[in-house]
């Protein structure tokens, strides 16, 4: 508290000596303003508009009492200068010598406006970032919005599709399937969201993490993360020195799917061989036409992973759908980081020939 009144009493002694400094019209120069505005509206609208004044009786009253309100002649003068130059004081009835005042004192005015806006600006900044050191150097981290360079981090997106998919085709996700074939398939599945600390040093200091559909045997985290390469840390930077301070960031990633609308459904049949109770695809042929070779072989490695299909039938047909789904992760400011559509296989029942 103490800091910051004394801040502000900087700030308006610095204002009050450039204040002093600021010289004044002289008389003759003030009563020419006025009297020229009173008779001339043309020069009358021109100040209203250049005070930005805009009740008539409040621009008569400064013309008026103009010794009380020097600034707005200053300013009407120095519109018309900057507007038509020099040529506009000769054309109000100044000679030369009171013109070169003029113009001087417009100068020198100017400057001093300068000066007091600088140093308005400084002391501004130092408050700011006085407090700015305050709120901060106590804290283990910072969120990622207060950071004002972020840590540049990239992201691996493909290995974490990629795991996503192989986990969905051995049927490692039963949950997200059952998500995705009942009622709730045109909403968006939030499948993981995780919080990072990226470390000063670009070290990834500890996460913490919701999972409503990932487990621990899916090993994803370990896979997000090892996805992550951190180029350079986040940094506050002081706004008046301009100083770059090293701090840990705390980020959030969430990573959700959503499918569209449209199902295309397979029709895959399973036989039975009586020697060896293995099941075979008896419509490949159709299916590798239809759908390639890699489409197939995920099938079958998919099938592999439910027994129950064959341990009941000797001849089953199952209902398949592929469904385009849509993988999104976004960060603590909602920028997409990738956004990846994959074509992913769900079974959603067996029936007996």
């Amino acid at each position: 508290m103490k800091k910051t009144l004394l801040t502000f009493c900087l700030l308006f002694t610095l204002i009050v000596s450039y204040a002093q400094q600021r010289p004044s019209l002289q008389d003759a120069v003030l009563k020419k303003v006025s009297t020229l505005c009173l008779l001339s509206e043309n020069y009358f609208e021109k100040f209203a508009d250049y005070n930005n004044i805009f009740l008539r009786s409040a621009a008569l009253d400064s013309l008026q009492h103009i010794e009380q309100h020097p600034r707005c002649a200053e300013v009407f003068l120095e519109g018309l200068i900057d507007r038509y130059g020099e040529r506009a004081m000769y054309e109000i009835g100044f000679d030369e010598a009171t013109t070169d005042y003029v113009i001087d004192y417009i100068k020198r005015t100017k400057d001093i406006r300068e000066m007091e806006r600088e140093a308005a600006r400084k002391a501004s900044l130092e408050f700011q970032e006085r407090m700015m050191i305050k709120k901060f150097e106590n804290k283990r981290f910072i969120e990622y919005k207060e950071a004002s360079i972020k840590p540049s981090i990239k992201i691996q997106s493909d290995t974490i599709v990629n795991k996503i998919e192989r986990l969905y085709y051995l049927n490692s996700l039963p949950e997200v399937e059952k998500y995705f074939t009942g009622r709730n398939r045109k909403l968006g599945l939030s499948l993981f969201e995780v919080t990072i600390y990226i470390s000063d040093s670009c070290e990834i200091d500890g996460f913490l993490n919701q999972t409503p559909y990932f487990t621990e045997e899916t090993n994803m985290y370990d896979v997000f993360l090892q996805s992550l390469t951190v180029n350079s840390p986040g940094y506050i930077v002081l706004p008046a020195s301009g100083k770059k301070i090293p701090k840990t960031v705390a980020i959030t990633y969430k990573m959700s799917a959503r499918q569209k609308e449209y199902n295309n459904r397979i029709d895959v049949t399973l036989k039975k061989s009586k020697k060896t109770n293995d099941f075979t695809i008896s419509n490949k042929k159709v299916l590798l036409t239809t759908y390639g070779n890699d489409f197939v072989t995920r099938l079958e490695d998919y099938l592999s992973s439910r027994p129950e299909v064959w341990s009941t039938y000797s001849s089953t047909t199952c209902d398949f759908f592929i469904k385009d789904v849509t993988f999104s992760l976004i960060d603590s400011d909602y920028n997409s980081l990738f956004s990846k559509t994959i074509p992913l296989v769900f079974c959603t029942g067996y029936r007996k020939n």
